[in-house]
């Protein structure tokens, strides 16, 4: 993933899937670390990838979107914008501040409200919070530095904070009122330490702002813009999430959500009043004493309090009898003084001895926490929100007692009487805890869930650009647009099935997207379609199943078979450049012993699947060899560029795919599937594209590294044959002579057809003891008249390779000669 690059703990339990992360520690590592939370177990939130930022050239931008809030430094000079390097903001003349703070997602205990009605929000147990020792300066300070003026009291001025990351929805931004920022007494920071270190990358660094007594949605992380208006952040991530609006907006479609969503007096700032318990711990089995005396041993029960605003927990109760009567617990604070003798930014931990005979008669252990205004916790919260839960994003989460539930049992292993204590829900993803998720939405679930809007076909058909694309997946209508710009497999992957009332799309998902894809899917549902459209999906499943039957009685004699995996085993590998192999698998024998057949069309490709524990993945890649059904002898060859681990290009981590081949070992298999693929040539000019036939009597290629193996398979079909007169131009793109992949076959066929074989190559550093045949050195120039047939009726353009090749050069400089997408330059 793009965060490969960050050391992270594997203690942190993931929320969601491998990329972006968002993640806690189990409760009881939590609260056994103490009252500082060590950096590796602080839990993550993050919306995007972690930008990559670097101490000696961040710098934070400071300014006024109206104009009208700053003054004149000493000097006389203007201040009005003004930039700050990390070091003028952490060596600068401003007094550094160490804090103590917890800072708690503000869906703390989410997974508990999910388990009653599901929201759209990630399943937080008790551990979305932490506390770690930040050092920074007051924000304060530095916007007086830049000449910050008062204003008229009756005006609310805002400041905004905007953070370096890019994420699906746009930049993160949020901002709160300047007046609490501009208060010594809430200690508002811009931080650049945390625990005697620098950031961590999850958590900010270089620099951060750290809001006291606010939630986590505000404490903008990797700051990079900061500014002073009149009106509340505009951004989507300020707008709608962490608000809580009024029952009568059920749904983001309400004609009144939008002024709802809009109205800051339905912002979620301030964190709640919150206790949990943290010992026992879930699953935890406390042998029952045998001997005498021994039930009236004392057992500690242990836990966790916080409040917002920097109110102090002025008292936490625990109860064994259903809330009847309450035992007082004791209270442990920071060792280190708060500020300003009366706000307490940090949690308090809280401990009460019990009697474990009480414990074994318990149906349930309560604990409640009072602030010092005598505000306490609700017995049960789920009935009072219960209709925020039909919100799309609602930004609610459970603040009720806290309940662990005790039962006597038998322990398997012991044989013996236990207490075994369960919470509400299990850390992380696991299942478990007392509560049960709603039976609604197991189904839901099952089913990719449901928004009540429908759509017609003829709708949905509209939505079939890149700036606006809709795709339907088990006969719900799902809004992709933001996922074009990040989705793993390109976009091209899925624009092809935007708009498009059919079930390929469905199948094609099924077969290669995980858990975390799904979640991904469900956050972009936007309605079902209607009876009449899921007819024409029921025809269209008909049509694909009579093709699937089909094919598959076409190829009973292949090796190789769409609906279904086959092993491959690996018989050699060769080392064709530094990074580059060939691949030679042996196909599976077929049932007479005789060698078996690949049976690939030209220009398909195969799918390989490699399983690891949590996860399968699945590439495509197009065989070198056989091409033709006369080469066919029981093997494939697949032709792979490794993209090793390396601190630099594309895939810091290197690709997940490429280097499990790498590291195989002869004798080794692996599963295959196909053919895969929308181009296919037939013969003399013909190609059946998206299922269209088209005839071209000259085929213009752009390829780039490995993508040149497509093209080399109908490159090969076509000169194979002397009796097809197609002519072929290929321009490949590659960044050293030795990067070429099958040079010399590529170069005997241009010496033997120069008649029908056109070759150019093109290099970011071409060698300088070699006289032959270079293009240009710039792959943003490659596609020039005299390297390419011109666009015509009988001419199409191929092109494969990498996105930065294909999408900023290949496809734009086709473009400019006059080829059109979709009619005579297509994608492999």
């Amino acid at each position: 993933t793009p965060d490969s690059w960050i050391p992270r703990s594997q203690q942190l339990l993931r929320l969601t899937g491998r990329h972006p992360l968002n993640a806690e520690p189990s409760l009881t590592a939590l609260f056994d670390a103490g009252m500082i939370t060590p950096t590796k177990l602080h839990y993550v939130r993050s919306h995007g990838p972690v930008p990559a930022l670097d101490w000696d050239s961040h710098k934070l931008s400071e300014g006024d979107r109206d104009n009208v809030h700053f003054g004149v430094a000493d000097d006389g000079e203007p201040t009005a914008t003004r930039l700050w390097t990390m070091d003028e903001i952490a060596e600068g003349p401003f007094p550094l501040c160490e804090l103590p703070v917890t800072i708690a997602c503000d869906g703390n205990r989410r997974k508990e409200v999910n388990m009653v009605k599901r929201s759209a929000g990630y399943n937080w147990s008790a551990a979305g919070v932490s506390t770690c020792v930040w050092r920074g300066i007051f924000i304060r300070d530095l916007l007086l530095a830049t000449g910050l003026r008062t204003g008229p009291e009756h005006e609310e001025w805002f400041l905004n904070l905007e953070g370096a990351d890019q994420c699906s929805e746009g930049t993160y931004a949020t901002s709160i009122p300047l007046a609490h920022a501009m208060d010594p007494a809430n200690d508002v920071l811009l931080v650049f330490g945390q625990n005697d270190r620098v950031l961590h990358p999850d958590h900010g660094y270089p620099l951060r702002i750290v809001i006291p007594g606010f939630v986590g949605g505000r404490q903008v992380k990797w700051l990079k813009n900061i500014w002073i208006s009149k009106e509340a952040n505009s951004s989507h991530y300020h707008i709608w999430d962490n608000k809580v609006v009024p029952s009568v907006i059920d749904s983001k479609e309400h004609p009144l959500a939008d002024a709802f969503f809009h109205s800051e007096d339905n912002a979620c700032y301030e964190q709640i009043l919150q206790s949990v318990i943290c010992k026992p711990a879930h699953d935890e089995r406390l042998p029952l004493p045998t001997e005498k005396g021994g039930l009236d041993q004392l057992y500690k029960v242990e836990g966790y309090a916080y409040d917002g605003s920097g109110t102090k927990v002025h008292r936490v109760e625990l109860s064994l009898d259903e809330g009847t009567t309450w035992k007082y617990c004791s209270r442990r604070f920071m060792d280190r003084p708060t500020r300003h003798g009366t706000k307490h930014w940090a949690w308090v931990f809280w401990s009460c001895e019990v009697r474990i005979s009480d414990l074994a008669n318990a149906k349930e252990i309560l604990v409640r926490a009072f602030d010092t205004k005598k505000n306490t916790q609700p017995e049960h919260e789920f009935n009072i929100h219960q209709h925020l839960w039909r919100l799309v994003k609602p930004m609610i989460s459970s603040n009720s007692w806290y309940r662990v539930r005790p039962s006597l049992v038998i322990d398997p292993e012991t044989k013996q009487p236990v207490i075994h204590f369960r919470h509400p829900v299990a850390p992380g993803q696991e299942e478990g805890g007392w509560m049960k998720p709603n039976i609604e939405d197991v189904m839901a679930d099952q089913s990719g869930g449901s928004s009540g809007k429908t759509f017609s076909i003829e709708e949905v058909e509209k939505h079939n650009k890149r700036d606006d694309a809709w795709l339907i997946l088990d006969g719900k209508v799902y809004d992709v647009t933001s996922v074009l710009d990040w989705h793993p497999g390109g976009a091209n992957a899925i624009i092809g099935y935007v708009g498009k009332a059919t079930v390929d799309a469905t199948n094609q998902y099924k077969g290669i997207h995980d858990g975390y894809a799904n979640s991904k899917r469900d956050e972009c549902l936007i309605g079902e379609l209607t009876k009449e459209a899921m007819k024409v999906i029921e025809k269209d499943a008909e049509r694909a199943a009579k093709l699937l039957a089909e094919m598959k009685e076409k190829r009973k004699d292949f090796a190789l078979q769409p609906d279904v995996f086959v092993a491959a085993k690996l018989l050699k590998r060769e080392e064709k450049t530094s990074d580059t192999r060939l691949y030679t698998f042996e196909l599976p024998k077929r049932k007479d012993g005789s060698h078996g057949r690949m049976g690939l069309p030209v220009g398909k490709h195969v799918q390989i699947a490699i399983h690891f524990a949590d996860q399968a993945v699945m590439r495509s890649y197009t065989p070198v060899s056989p091409v033709l059904p006369h080469e066919e002898d029981g093997t494939f060859q697949l032709l792979v560029k490794t993209y090793l681990p390396s601190d630099g290009g594309p895939f810091p981590p290197g690709g997940t795919a490429s280097n499990y081949l790498d590291l195989m070992q002869e004798g080794e298999e692996i599963d295959i599937l196909g053919p895969n693929g929308e181009i296919e040539y037939k013969g003399n000019g013909e190609f059946e594209i998206e299922g269209k036939t088209y005839h071209f009597t000259k085929v213009s290629l752009v390829t780039g590294g490995s993508g040149l193996t497509p093209h080399w398979q109908v490159i090969h079909a076509i000169l194979s044959n002397k009796n097809d007169k197609t002519k072929i131009a290929l321009v490949d793109s590659n960044k050293t002579f030795d990067d070429i992949l099958m040079r010399e076959q590529l170069q005997e066929y241009a010496d033997k057809e120069q008649e029908r074989f056109k070759l150019w190559h093109c290099l970011s550093k071409p060698p300088k003891d070699r006289e032959w045949k270079v293009v240009v050195c710039s792959i943003c120039v490659i596609v020039r008249e005299e390297h390419l047939y011109p666009a015509g009726d009988d001419t199409v353009a191929l092109v494969c390779g990498p996105p930065s090749l294909i999408e900023k050069a290949a496809v734009p400089g086709l473009k400019e000669l006059g080829f059109v997408e979709g009619k005579n330059l297509f994608g492999w």
